[in-house]
């Protein structure tokens, strides 16, 4: 147990200094968590050392990050993107597998099995990778990472395939027909499970949680739900990224979706760290020394050729610019990769020294990504500037056109010089209703689920979440806000909702009420405050009527 702790203090205390360094240069950090582990791993001597019930927990990452990934597509989102997921998806991952297998059989002299699942682990690419970085930047919603995120999401999905034919492939009591029969027969079992009962009775159970108004029975409910979909999957045979990510769709259908979102945030980020620094543990730095040629070759081989396949299944359907933004973005090896590798080294399908090499050269197209992510720009302008091509000049323009029309199919609604209302009680009513009859454009945020109900009986624009954090301040539109008007009477919480938009943006108007002291005074320390003391605001209010009615005097 102290050997642990003191293995994870360092890792803590690694990851830390590594990613604070890169933040400021602007280097994405799931780099000084991989470089951490790889310190980690030979300072305490671990490379021997079997990690698996680490990366089980590290699993919980892409856990986590999928049912994310999941918040963002309701199954109304999903069926806009069948064509990238299905058309793009099943495209990119047929003709990649096949090259990468015809690749290994011939080259590699690997088994025709082992030769086809490297072929389908290499055709995968890192959902945590590109799906971070295109939060981070906000751009999900321009035409590359949409074309990206459709297929990610079809490869996500195949992982379960792959992961089957593992099984099939080192199958000797069964049948062929039998795996496939109780497979679809699971499958149809956990999406009735997950979709049916979950777009029914996941309304009400949220519903009910909320109405505790207790944080923490929420945010145990959302947990609860995550995990059990998770297990549920896993225990039919499919992995718990495809639970999660179900379970992600159904809580999207919900008004909650937004405060789910905000409550599993830093879980996600921990998890996801956790697993990049179980990536740099597994890192044999003589197996990398020793096969560095071939390991090179590989990589680059690897990620030109998915990036070319990828180019030309969408440079048909697609502009120029698009069609090369998703292919670099998606040219690396996934994070799936390792656990695939892993899966047919130990039924012995390909060799533990084999299984060593891919593991580090998906290690390291995964950690080229983020630095090629963030100078792509300056790769397509070197890459138009030597093909003399006026028609690939008007893509770059063409593309913010279309990055326009998408995005304002959800956007076209999105509030600008607008007032946001924290708080929808007493006040908060009254306010709406004066900026409803000034005809003024307004955004409740409420985390009462009766008073969200109430908010949304009247018409009134409301958003489920709590106003204290940040991800909820600017899903309402807090940058783009005229100011914020704090509405609640706990004080304390007004403080830390007026902290939370300075923090996002100083230069934000907020009005606030108080009627202590003490708050009065912390309040009044902010910039761009008013702070309405509400003891003399009402003694004025009351002195101007007291002198200004008609008395009736006593005869």
């Amino acid at each position: 147990m102290e050997h642990l702790l003191w293995i994870t203090s360092t890792a803590a205390v690694f990851s830390m200094f590594f990613n604070v360094f890169l933040k400021r240069i602007g280097v994405p950090p799931l780099l000084g968590y991989i470089v951490s582990g790889i310190l980690i791993s030979h300072i305490f001597n671990l490379p021997g050392v079997n990690q698996h019930n680490l990366h089980d927990i590290a699993q919980f990452g892409i856990v986590f990050m999928l049912f994310t990934v999941g918040l963002e597509f309701s199954i109304s989102n999903f069926k806009k993107l069948l064509k990238e997921v299905l058309l793009n998806g099943i495209l990119q991952l047929l003709v990649t597998s096949a090259i990468f297998t015809l690749a290994a059989f011939y080259f590699l002299n690997i088994s025709l099995k082992g030769s086809i699942l490297t072929g389908t682990s290499l055709a995968l690419s890192s959902t945590a990778i590109v799906l971070k970085y295109f939060t981070d930047k906000r751009e999900m919603d321009r035409p590359y990472a949409r074309q990206a995120l459709g297929i990610l999401i079809f490869q996500d999905l195949a992982v379960i395939a792959i992961l089957i034919m593992v099984g099939i492939f080192t199958q000797t009591e069964n049948s062929l027909l039998d795996l496939f029969t109780n497979t679809l027969v699971s499958a149809l079992f956990v999406f009735f499970l997950i979709f049916f009962a979950g777009k029914y009775a996941l309304n009400r159970f949220l519903g009910w949680i909320a109405d505790s108004h207790s944080h923490e029975l929420f945010l145990t409910a959302i947990l609860l739900v995550l995990v059990g979909a998770a297990v549920l999957a896993k225990t039919f045979g499919f992995s718990y990224a495809l639970g999660s990510f179900l379970a992600g769709m159904m809580i999207a259908e919900t008004h909650y979706k937004y405060q789910v979102e905000a409550d599993l945030a830093p879980f996600r980020d921990l998890l996801l760290g956790v697993f990049f620094v179980s990536v740099g543990m597994q890192i044999d730095i003589g197996v990398l020394y020793n096969e560095s040629l071939k390991i090179i070759l590989l990589v680059f081989g690897v990620m030109f050729t998915k990036a070319l396949i990828i180019f030309f299944i969408l440079i048909f359907s697609h502009l120029k610019s698009t069609s090369i933004k998703t292919a670099v973005a998606l040219s690396q090896i996934g994070e799936f990769s390792f656990v695939i590798f892993e899966e047919i080294a130990n039924v012995k399908l390909i060799s533990k020294s084999f299984s060593q090499i891919m593991i580090i050269s998906v290690t390291i197209s995964m950690f080229l990504t983020p630095l090629i992510l963030l100078f792509m720009d300056f790769i397509i302008q070197r890459i138009r500037a030597k093909s003399f091509n006026k028609k690939f000049q008007e893509d770059d323009h063409e593309e913010g056109v279309e990055n326009i029309e998408s995005s304002d199919q959800n956007k076209k609604e999105a509030l600008t010089n607008h007032i946001i209302v924290c708080g929808y009680g007493y006040y908060g009513q009254k306010i709406v209703d004066h900026l409803v009859a000034q005809n003024m454009p307004y955004m409740v945020i409420e985390f009462q689920r009766s008073l969200v109900d109430l908010a949304r009986s009247r018409g009134h624009n409301v958003l489920f979440g709590n106003a204290a954090q940040k991800s909820i301040l600017k899903k309402a539109g807090v940058r783009g806000s005229l100011a914020v008007i704090v509405s609640i009477d706990d004080e304390k919480r007004a403080i830390l909702i007026s902290q939370r938009i300075i923090s996002i943006d100083e230069g934000i108007n907020i009005v606030v009420k108080s009627s202590h002291n003490k708050a009065f005074d912390i309040l009044k320390t902010f910039r761009n405050h008013y702070v309405i003391d509400e003891h003399e605001e009402l003694a004025k209010l009351l002195v101007h009527y007291a002198i200004t009615c008609e008395l009736k005097l006593k005869k």
